[in-house]
């Protein structure tokens, strides 16, 4: 099933909920919380010396990344805006985090630059070269830019997992899109996927886990996401 915005809308309610659960049960609860848990770890000695960071979120969800944010690197921080395609997202997302950030439907967010933008589980839904000129115009000279991206490299592609994305490339294919623009800081794999496993889920979370920690050098391309930390090129003019 493609995921458009009607699937989000629906989705609301619940959005966090069903991905992000105090107790993991499932592949997919374990790759989004294992997702979020990378990103934090590697995203602090990208910004513990900063101060004042404007940050900006595509695809923002019910804000559940910048809750995170805020609360492992608040001091950091000056301000936080998330945008989204789905207005249900937005009036929740408003609702539970509007305290800390300030949420729009894409399109009509203000025309600002970011420090931090953050691009986490989206563009595959979206279109790539136009989000990263998109980005590339956002983004401060010395800022970040955490993308995540699924490849169907993957062992989940190859076992049937990647239908629904409007787009699907290679790893190969997507980083020489992002280099017209960006320069590859650090790039970190998630989510191995592991057939059967998760039939018994006490058993699943800590084989998944090592097996997560073991493969992680030697097979990147086998992983269902790359998380990459990314820096502006300054030569380029989109």
């Amino acid at each position: 099933m493609r995921k458009d915005i009607s699937y989000y809308n629906k989705e609301s309610v619940q959005y966090s909920s069903k991905r992000y659960p105090g107790n993991v049960r499932t592949y997919v609860q374990f790759f989004f919380k294992r997702r979020l848990a990378l990103m934090l770890k590697r995203l602090k000695p990208c910004i513990e010396n900063a101060t004042d960071l404007r940050v900006f979120e595509i695809g923002c969800a019910d804000g559940v990344v910048l809750r995170a944010l805020d609360t492992h690197f608040k001091k950091y921080i000056s301000t936080m805006v998330g945008i989204d395609t789905s207005p249900e997202m937005i009036e929740v997302a408003t609702k539970t985090n509007g305290s800390i950030s300030s949420f729009y439907l894409r399109g009509s967010e203000p025309a600002t630059i970011s420090d931090l933008i953050l691009e986490i589980g989206v563009i595959n839904y979206a279109d790539v070269s136009t989000d990263i000129v998109y980005v590339h115009n956002r983004l401060s000279e010395r800022g970040v830019y955490v993308l995540s991206i699924a490849g169907y490299d993957s062992l989940n592609a190859r076992f049937g997992h990647g239908k629904g994305y409007n787009n699907f490339l290679s790893y190969k294919e997507y980083e020489a899109l992002i280099q017209k623009y960006f320069v590859i800081d650090v790039v970190v794999p998630v989510g191995l996927y592991i057939p059967f496993i998760w039939r018994i889920p006490f058993i699943a979370l800590p084989v998944q886990y090592v097996f997560e920690c073991l493969f992680t050098p030697f097979v990147p391309n086998l992983f269902h996401e790359k998380i990459y930390f990314l820096k502006k090129k300054l030569d380029t003019h989109p």
